[in-house]
């Protein structure tokens, strides 16, 4: 049983990215004092070549090595570790690849520029396919003009309703508390456009990337490759998900945003990734351009 609740803690996910930033100091640190410890030993037995001096020049060289090959092969064989391991059954491995996501998300700077995003078609068409709720068989008919107004209704609810984030994975959609995440409020949007199948556990952000949504729904995806710039290939309404991708295609967790306007280069989105994303806005979708430039793979969800 997958036991991801321990990655809601935000202190946990924090220590674990606090621990890779260690980790990537250590490695310009350690090197730095093994060559200034080196250059000591030499100097030492260059004034004074007795015994003594080789011996701890011995001992020098032989605790450096030590050092750099520690320094250098531990990060490499955790990230070996937690890529190999089953998310499913080893909550660490999970929480190990959602504190780049999760953690980045607490310190990116959001503008809290407020925007009043206009709908131009017709209402009362939107209403009549949004689809049955209690048809199990129903497949709406939506396309990216008809997401918005829904992704609207309910990010107000997150904003006016005392939203906590968590990222347990068995939240009920529809989502009838007051807890929520990234994936949670997309699988929730969908439901509400009609999409009865997103009843019930959330879909996961690995979910959104390992579905093949055109042969599902007709939806168009777009790749999206480690650290590309898509600002330029998206429409408002379209879905964006990127995830960690192993070395052997292995998909893991990641973020999922739902983009609302592209101004001037920047895109703004709905997006629960964290609580300071709608406890410090004005109400309008929250700058997430960077998020657009991510470094980890993806793919871009259009419903259409």
């Amino acid at each position: 049983m997958f036991k991801d609740n321990i990655c809601s803690e935000k202190s946990i996910l924090i220590i674990m990215k606090l621990f890779k930033i260690f980790m990537q100091l250590c490695r310009i640190i350690v090197p730095i004092i093994v060559i200034i410890s080196l250059c000591i030993a030499f100097y030492n037995i260059v004034i004074n070549p007795s015994d003594e001096t080789k011996k701890k020049l011995f001992y020098s060289i032989r605790n450096s090595l030590i050092g750099l090959i520690a320094v250098f092969l531990l990060p490499v064989a955790l990230n070996y570790l937690f890529s190999e391991l089953r998310p499913e059954d080893y909550y660490l491995s999970a929480c190990w690849d959602e504190s780049d996501t999760e953690v980045s998300l607490l310190y990116e700077p959001s503008v809290t520029k407020h925007y009043v995003v206009e709908y131009k078609f017709n209402n009362q068409n939107n209403q009549n396919n949004v689809g049955d709720a209690g048809d199990e068989n129903f497949i709406p008919t939506i396309n990216e003009s008809k997401v918005l107004p829904v992704a609207e209704k309910i990010w107000k609810q997150v904003v006016n309703g005392n939203f906590t984030y968590n990222a347990e994975n068995t939240e009920q959609i529809p989502i009838t508390g007051n807890y929520i995440d990234c994936s949670s409020y997309v699988s929730w949007v969908l439901y509400e456009l009609g999409y009865k199948d997103f009843a019930g556990n959330q879909h996961r952000t690995k979910n959104f990337m390992a579905t093949d949504w055109h042969s599902k729904y007709g939806w168009t995806e777009i790749p999206v490759a480690a650290g590309e710039d898509i600002v330029d290939k998206l429409k408002p309404g379209d879905i964006v998900v990127r995830t960690n991708v192993s070395s052997n295609g292995k998909i893991g967790y990641g973020h999922v945003s739902i983009v609302a306007v592209i101004e001037d280069g920047n895109v703004y989105s709905y997006d629960c990734g964290d609580e300071s994303l709608w406890r410090n806005s004005t109400g309008g979708p929250q700058n997430m351009t960077w998020f657009m430039k991510d470094s980890r793979p993806g793919k871009i969800i259009r419903i259409s």
